[in-house]
Formats: C-alpha cells, sequence, structure tokens
C-alpha cells in the first residue's frame, strides 16, 4: 500500500482539493497542472496477487500504470515533483492524462525470460458491461550488458477529465 501526506500538516495529500474554491476564493478555478491522482484517497496503491519465479507477478487492484513505472524507471529524477519536468507536469506518465497514473479496478501481469527480456501488460476494468472507461496497457523491454530499453503502449476509452 502507499499514501501520500503533507508533511506540514500532517493531511492525506489532496491534489484536487484546489478545485474546490476555499484554497482560491477570489480567483474561481486555478489553471493548475497537478497530479489529480492522489485525489485525498487514504491509499494512493492497494492490491494483492501472486508471484512465481516461472510464470511472472499477476496483480489485482489500484496500481500505477506500466507508463509511470517506465518513467520512474528512466527518469534520473525517478519521477519527483520538484526536480524534473516530467515529475512536475506528470502528463506523460498517465498517458496524457495526469490522473490516469494509478488506476482503480485493474489486472496487472508481468514476467521475465532469461533476465533478458521482459513483457507487461494491465487491463482497467469498468465494473460493468462494455468498453467504455477502461484502459489497457502493454510493455515490452528487454536488457543486456547494462543496457535497457522499453516500448510501451496505451489505449483508453475513458472519457476527458479536464476541469471545466
Amino acid at each position: 500500500m502507499e499514501s501520500f501526506f503533507n508533511p506540514q500538516s500532517g493531511q492525506i495529500a489532496d491534489s484536487v482539493k484546489i478545485f474546490d474554491g476555499e484554497q482560491w476564493p477570489n480567483s474561481g478555478r486555478p489553471d493548475r497542472g497537478v497530479d489529480g491522482s492522489s485525489a485525498g484517497q487514504a491509499f494512493q496503491t492497494a492490491w494483492v496477487g501472486l508471484k512465481s519465479a516461472r510464470f511472472g507477478t499477476l496483480t489485482f487492484g489500484r496500481q500505477v500504470t506500466l507508463l509511470l513505472e517506465g518513467t520512474i524507471k528512466y527518469d534520473p529524477n525517478y519521477n519527483a515533483s520538484a526536480f524534473g519536468l516530467l515529475g512536475a507536469s506528470n502528463t506523460y506518465s498517465g498517458g496524457g492524462s495526469q490522473q490516469d497514473n494509478r488506476l482503480d479496478s485493474t489486472a496487472k501481469y508481468l514476467v521475465t525470460f532469461g533476465d533478458l527480456v521482459h513483457l507487461g501488460a494491465l487491463y482497467k476494468f469498468n465494473g460493468s458491461n462494455g468498453s467504455a472507461n477502461t484502459a489497457f496497457q502493454a510493455d515490452i523491454g528487454g536488457e543486456y550488458a547494462g543496457a535497457s530499453v522499453d516500448a510501451t503502449i496505451r489505449r483508453s476509452t475513458a472519457p476527458s477529465r479536464r476541469p471545466p
């Protein structure tokens, strides 16, 4: 499990709170790019799963996406919001939407072949029938002699979450 908090106040991090009007009473709704995936939830990630050295890892729950894992892996600042462009905007790791860094109701499968090639897949269930509000991500990569490369694709049928 993972949770964020404000070290000055001790409160659970709620980046979307700036849109409630109390934080910005005289200016209306601010136009700020914040990571909306930390929107006051007690747990940013919470998942369960199975792991096998031979068959890989299968997990279910609220999880970070493959794009976020890749951003953290290749960003020298580890996606830190205070120290780098990728972490400050968070739009790449969410596939264009900062709210999609972490997704609810997901199944994620990761497997490695011979410590050279790794594959990953993530699917977000929508809780009902149809394809609305679902997401899919896939990753293929490899490591050899200290060098590493990954390719990740993303498909989402979620509606735009931009504030009005």
